[in-house]
């Protein structure tokens, strides 16, 4: 994943090759054509913070996707990888502190990916990731 940052917007660029080495299970599989012929042009999947959850809270997604969350509430909330028990800043770890923040990660492998805002713990998130 590719990380810019522009006021506040995050894109993560080597992120998943840093949950592969951090042993986050990823799943395998191979890029390219699928049974229907080529791959769609990676698309952006808006996941909306908003009356204390993300919604969806659960994405399916393909890599080269990009997941992007938005933040609706006037309270802030993170992005932060991982789970309440067990976080993973070290993959990421955003604010959405004010409405209007976006947070960006650019999907580059496969595998299935938690998520949860650390002030409001209940707050969980998952993207499935497909080749």
């Amino acid at each position: 994943m590719r990380k810019e940052r522009k006021a506040p917007i995050l894109r993560g660029r080597d992120l998943w090759a840093r949950v592969a080495v951090a042993g986050v299970t990823l799943l395998s599989g191979c890029g390219g054509d699928g049974p229907s012929g080529p791959r769609d042009e990676p698309r952006t999947l808006d996941v909306e913070v908003v009356d204390f959850s993300y919604r969806p809270d659960t994405v399916n997604a393909r890599v080269g996707d990009t997941i992007r969350w938005i933040q609706r509430d006037a309270i802030p909330h993170t992005v932060t990888a991982g789970t309440p028990a067990g976080p993973r800043p070290e993959l990421f770890d955003e604010p959405l502190d004010q409405v209007g923040a976006v947070v960006e990660v650019e999907l580059t492998t496969s595998g299935t990916v938690s998520y949860f805002c650390r002030p409001h713990p209940g707050m969980l998130g998952t993207i499935v990731i497909e080749p």
